[in-house]
C-alpha cells in the first residue's frame, strides 16, 4: 500500500476555507449575527488580504507534490501514470489564466533556488533534458 500524499490536500483545504468564508460572508443570517461581526468578519478580512499568499501557497503545494511523485518513481511506490497525469495537470495550471501568475512565480523560484545554483552546477549533463522538458512544458 502506498502512503498518502498529504501535501495534495493542502490546496483543496485552503480553497475550501476561502469558499466557506465567502459563503458565510454573503449569507444574511450569518453575516448579520454578533458572533460573525466579532469573530468571523476579522477572519474573513484577514483571508481576503492574504489571498495572493494563499494562491502562491496552493501553487507551491502542487509543485511540491509533483516532486514527491517524481521521487516515488525511484521506489517501490512508483506510478508512471500518476507522474504523467500530475505533470500534465501542472502544465494546464501553468497555462490557465486563473493560476498562471502563481505557477509561473513558483517555477521561477524553483529555477532560481535549485536548478541554476545546484542542479546545473553539479550535474551539467542535465541541461539538455531540462531544456527539452521546459520546451514541452511551455508549449500550450
Amino acid at each position: 500500500s502506498h502512503p498518502p500524499l498529504t501535501i495534495c490536500l493542502a490546496p483543496c483545504v485552503c480553497l475550501a476555507v476561502y469558499h466557506v468564508a465567502v459563503f458565510l460572508q454573503q449569507s444574511p443570517r450569518v453575516s448579520g449575527s454578533a458572533a460573525w461581526r466579532k469573530l468571523g468578519a476579522p477572519a474573513f478580512n484577514s483571508l481576503r488580504t492574504n489571498q495572493k499568499a494563499a494562491l502562491i501557497f496552493n501553487a507551491s503545494c502542487e509543485v511540491i507534490a509533483f516532486f514527491q511523485i517524481l521521487a516515488r518513481l525511484f521506489t517501490r511506490m512508483r506510478s508512471v501514470m500518476l507522474c504523467f497525469m500530475f505533470f500534465n495537470l501542472l502544465k494546464m495550471r501553468y497555462h490557465s489564466p486563473d493560476s498562471q501568475a502563481y505557477h509561473r512565480f513558483v517555477w521561477q523560484q524553483v529555477d532560481a533556488k535549485f536548478v541554476q545554483p545546484y542542479l546545473l552546477r553539479f550535474v551539467p549533463q542535465a541541461q539538455k533534458p531540462i531544456s527539452l522538458i521546459q520546451a514541452y512544458f511551455l508549449k500550450p
